[in-house]
């Protein structure tokens, strides 16, 4: 399968990401390992917090990387994004809202 971008440019989107928005991917990562300490150790309102977390974590994909950065190199980007916006928004809808998720 060919890819629309090369490696180097690839590459190029994770930097430029890392430049733009430093230092949150060391707080989203911190949120990340918090969230799954919440998996392991689960007490009330656990699945509430993971779920809320994960929406966190699903719609800054969706923008913060998908449809701000990698659109430059690949238009699926954009249907990425969306994704990735949808997910967000399942967790946010059956884990915090309707509080379905464990």
């Amino acid at each position: 399968m060919r890819l629309p971008f090369t490696v180097e440019q690839f590459y190029d989107v994770f930097r430029e990401y890392n430049e733009a928005l430093w230092p949150a991917p060391v707080f989203l990562t911190a949120l990340a390992v918090v969230t799954v300490a919440f998996v392991l150790a689960p007490r009330p309102g656990s699945g509430v917090a993971v779920s809320a977390a994960l929406a966190v974590l699903w719609a800054w994909l969706g923008v913060a990387y998908h449809l701000a950065f990698f659109t430059a190199i690949n238009p699926l980007a954009y249907a990425f994004g969306a994704l990735s916006l949808a997910g967000a928004a399942v967790f946010l809808w059956q884990g915090v809202v309707r509080r379905r998720l464990a």
